[in-house]
């Protein structure tokens, strides 16, 4: 359905700015940026079911990775923003295989940097 058309079935609240036409548009607290790496985990570094040890997580990885242009362009992403920048924070790493999304979000960032 277009936004034009969108309709909400409850009021937005009074100060939810011009997005206020659709529930969950509107945005209270701090926005922070994290690699989640736990199973139940949306996005590309989410474990899938049943990863038990960082070998089959890191071929994971690189499975999604070969699979398609959206994968490769969410990772390329948080490989960007894996240092403070002037306008944001450090990425942040949560799940049990922080350090081998770390690892691989580098390799990305430096293949990225090479001439």
């Amino acid at each position: 359905m277009p936004a034009a058309t969108r309709q909400c079935s409850t009021p937005p609240p009074a100060n939810a700015g011009a997005d206020a036409g659709c529930p969950g548009a509107f945005w209270s607290g701090r926005f922070a940026l994290v690699a989640d790496t736990r199973s139940c985990a949306d996005g590309p570094l989410g474990a899938p079911p049943g990863c038990a040890d960082g070998a089959s997580y890191r071929a994971a990885i690189r499975a999604r990775w070969a699979a398609g242009p959206a994968a490769r362009q969410q990772l390329a992403c948080l490989a960007w923003r894996l240092e403070a920048g002037r306008h944001h924070g450090a990425l942040g790493f949560l799940g049990p295989f922080a350090d081998e999304a770390r690892a691989i979000l580098t390799a990305i960032r430096d293949r990225r940097r090479a001439p």
